[in-house]
């Protein structure tokens, strides 16, 4: 298998980090679990990386999706932001607490607490990460 110059300058300076850390074993303690982010844009982007990466966990929070690779403590992750493949979608209502500038020509108090009804959104995404 053939790499190019970027690829191998990667692997030449992982090994040189994995080499220094052998030597200063104290240091690799203060180093923790690194995590590796690979970043995309598109959903044919992200879905070429998460090829290339194999088997993965999936996760996911309030912004991303994520394709999880473990090397040990070493994390290779996959990320996407969940607009650029799921649809936001309002499922309800709810009624929260805002705190909002009292009438300006009343001195005190400079803010009151209202009731105001807020959209409740879900992301639907893909079936292969539900």
């Amino acid at each position: 298998m053939t790499t190019t110059t970027t690829e191998t300058t990667l692997a030449d300076g992982l090994r040189q980090l994995a080499d220094f850390v052998e030597t200063h074993p104290e240091l690799g303690e203060r180093i923790g679990s690194p995590r590796f982010y690979l970043w995309s844009y598109t959903e044919a982007d992200f879905k070429e990386t998460n090829r290339l990466l194999g088997s993965f966990t999936k996760s996911s929070d309030i912004n991303y999706l994520n394709a999880e690779k473990m090397f040990g403590p070493v994390m290779v992750q996959s990320t996407i932001g969940h607009a650029a493949i799921c649809e936001k979608k309002v499922v309800g209502t709810r009624m929260v607490s805002k705190q909002v500038p009292a009438d300006p020509d009343y001195v005190e108090p400079e803010y009151v607490t209202v009731q105001v009804e807020e959209l409740v959104t879900e992301w639907v995404c893909p079936p292969e990460w539900r």
